[in-house]
């Protein structure tokens, strides 16, 4: 079989110009033309707010793209952050404490805990610690220090970034051609061409379909879009980089957690509150176009999942890239990785919620909740995008305590374990009180002051 020889996306924003930006640094020296059909929809194509938090991942794609984070300052206007408030305590992008003896750190809060101490697992946890002290530091390259355990996101403006990349992509030769979708021209399931209302006919080896929420291009192969059942929440406030206000949902009359904020109803349609509904494609790739961004699905906005979303849909096509046969065993295990991904990441946003009692949760979940509370085991499944650190934080932020600790710690000095564990806290909190403030860090640093 034959390389790709072209492959046109369609859509403007976010998903379309981060698929652009990828492929032209992933196919470099291969021949194939890379076209980007942006109709200059004010409307992004893969978040929902005007700001939108990333994970540490999306560091790691900047870097192969060679975007530095002081390129990524000056040009997307990003600030960094090591943890997400929830209210009553953070969900830090890090580890809590230490193993000792092999042992997960959240069994020793539980142990101290049900010894009759009071033990807060955020002040165990150096993220945490870090965005209740507004400081920051970057993490160092020593697995001896308490500075080497935790990570950090980057919250974008939206619009600028999608600008970056914007001009990196057309920067390595990606076309932009003008003019709005009009028509979808196919046979089946495979695309042949597109129309626009300025020029001529585009047609390609292959799709991406960037369109965000309306999915042209899906829709026009009659991929149908599933509305999430468990999730509920369906309007959204947009907030820029920088403020107290993040993006917070609403859902009927109901009070939704998301973000360290909660929202009434009637503030959110009063207000400049963009409606919205949950769920995934049917399928994400057919026969000769894949769904990228709200295309292939849309969930509320909770730790950085809309772009970890965007990158795993990106890094799944890459890894399974196609030829000109189209093998349907390529998209087949895209549509496996992509469906689990999307249903964890689901399962992760809504855990707060039914932890509140304001949801009902699938048999996944419910599992996941009931093992925890049961022995504090923390069940990963298949094609996870959060770490155990982070369902820990929740759940027992939620106030989820287990009922039994790992018994390996029946078989420690219980004095001088409770000391070690107080020294660890208190060298923690140190470490933190001596780092400099956010936004006292110097640009050269990676940081904008």
């Amino acid at each position: 079989m034959a390389r790709l020889k072209s492959i046109l996306i369609c859509g403007s924003g976010v998903a379309a110009w981060f698929m652009a930006a990828g492929l032209s640094r992933a196919l470099e020296g291969q021949g194939c033309r890379i076209t980007v059909l942006d109709d200059g929809a004010t409307e992004d194509s893969a978040c929902l707010g005007r700001a939108v938090l990333s994970l540490p991942a999306l560091r790691a794609f900047h870097g192969v793209l060679g975007l530095s984070e002081d390129q990524m300052i000056k040009a997307a206007r990003v600030w960094p952050y090591t943890a997400l408030n929830m209210g009553t305590y953070h969900i830090g992008i890090g580890d809590h404490g230490a193993r000792l003896n092999t042992v997960a750190f959240h069994h020793f809060v539980t142990w101290l805990r049900q010894g009759g101490h009071k033990a807060d697992i955020d002040t165990f946890s150096i993220p945490a610690l870090m965005a209740s002290a507004g400081k920051f530091t970057r993490p160092v390259n020593d697995p001896n220090s308490v500075l080497s355990g935790f990570s950090y996101g980057l919250v974008l403006d939206v619009g600028r970034y999608s600008d970056l990349l914007r001009t990196y992509a057309v920067s390595r030769g990606v076309d932009v051609a003008e003019g709005r979708l009009t028509k979808v021209d196919g046979s089946g399931a495979q695309i042949a061409s597109v129309h626009r209302d300025q020029g001529a006919p585009l047609a390609a080896d292959f799709y991406i379909d960037a369109t965000g929420e309306p999915a042209r291009l899906m829709s026009a192969v009659e991929v149908p879009f599933e509305v999430d059942l468990y999730l509920n929440a369906n309007r959204i406030l947009p907030a820029l980089p920088h403020d107290t206000g993040v993006p917070m949902m609403s859902a009927g009359c109901q009070m939704l957690p998301v973000m360290g904020g909660v929202i009434s109803d009637e503030a959110a349609t009063n207000g400049d509150g963009r409606a919205f509904v949950q769920g995934r494609r049917a399928q994400f790739w057919v026969s000769n176009v894949v769904a990228a961004g709200h295309a292939a699905g849309v969930l509320q906005p909770f730790m950085g999942h809309e772009l970890q979303l965007l990158h795993t849909g990106f890094t799944r096509l890459i890894g399974l890239f196609p030829d000109d046969g189209m093998s349907p065993v390529l998209a087949r295990e895209y549509n496996r990785l992509m469906t689990q991904t999307f249903d964890r990441v689901r399962d992760f946003v809504l855990l707060p919620q039914v932890l509140r009692g304001q949801a009902e949760g699938p048999p996944e979940l419910a599992r996941k909740i009931s093992q925890f509370k049961s022995r504090g085991r923390v069940v990963m499944y298949d094609e996870e995008s959060y770490s155990e650190s982070f369902w820990v934080s929740v759940l027992m932020g939620e106030g989820v305590l287990p009922e039994r600790y790992d018994r390996i710690i029946d078989s420690m000095e219980p004095e001088r374990l409770t000391q070690q564990l107080i020294k660890m806290r208190d060298i923690m909190a140190r470490a933190v009180s001596a780092m400099p403030p956010l936004k006292a860090v110097p640009v050269t640093s990676g940081v904008p002051a």
